[in-house]
């Protein structure tokens, strides 16, 4: 970031580290029942709420972006969807221990609150406060027709759309474990100028963007509607 001397060749490094064998962590987790009792199926939202913390006495790792931005989305359809209640029940998750290998989404998969086989659909917000129209998009084995719904509300022309750029499945968040119970979901990350502050001590609110919030929340709520 510019903060060393130009020309240097070498670096000293002073660390001072402490091996914690055990940790607490905790997912928090929320149900609203549907309008329709005899809905069995089911929505779920889920966002990690952890970050790297401290590293060192007085250097610490906000993650504004990853991940307060999701858990906002996440905390933001809880309270619309109160208000605004759809036919099947909704599921709202804010996960721990993501950053330590997805510990708290594979621990909840192996504890459900309910059964994972009546999941509707999963929805995974990470990084999602970025200045892009790039928007990086994974599904779970059996989330086809969710992606399919998702580009149609998104070229309806009622917001700006976002340009889908599909990835392979992989294990950097944690719809990867629902993945592994057979969940049909999806991971929505925004990528622009913001990432180069991932995993640094940059990773501010004042380095954040709201730009895409309402069109990413408008086309969440539609899709459940």
């Amino acid at each position: 970031n510019g903060s060393l001397p130009h020309g240097a060749r070498e670096i000293e490094l002073h660390i001072d580290a402490e091996m914690l064998p055990t940790r607490d962590a905790h997912n928090v987790v929320a149900w609203l029942p549907g309008t329709d009792p005899n809905c069995e199926t089911y929505y779920t939202f889920i966002a990690h709420y952890d970050h790297l913390g401290y590293m060192g006495a007085d250097q610490v790792f906000p993650g504004a972006n990853d991940n307060g931005s999701g858990s906002a989305m996440v905390v933001t359809l809880a309270k619309y969807f109160s208000k605004n209640r759809p036919r099947h029940g909704i599921q709202f998750i804010l996960l721990d221990a993501e950053e330590e290998n997805l510990l708290g989404s594979f621990f909840y998969c192996e504890n459900p609150r309910l059964p994972l086989d009546k999941m509707e659909y999963l929805i995974d917000l990470d990084m999602v406060a970025d200045d892009t129209d790039h928007l990086s998009t994974q599904i779970t084995p059996g989330g086809e027709a969710g992606l399919e719904r998702f580009r149609a509300i998104n070229a309806d022309g009622k917001f700006p759309p976002f340009d889908f750029v599909m990835e392979e499945m992989n294990d950097d968040s944690d719809h990867f474990s629902f993945a592994q119970k057979g969940v049909p979901g999806i991971y929505f990350e925004t990528e622009g100028t913001i990432l180069q502050y991932y995993h640094t001590p940059r990773a501010s609110y004042q380095n954040t963007r709201d730009s895409n919030f309402d069109r990413l929340f408008n086309m969440i709520v539609r899709f459940v509607e």
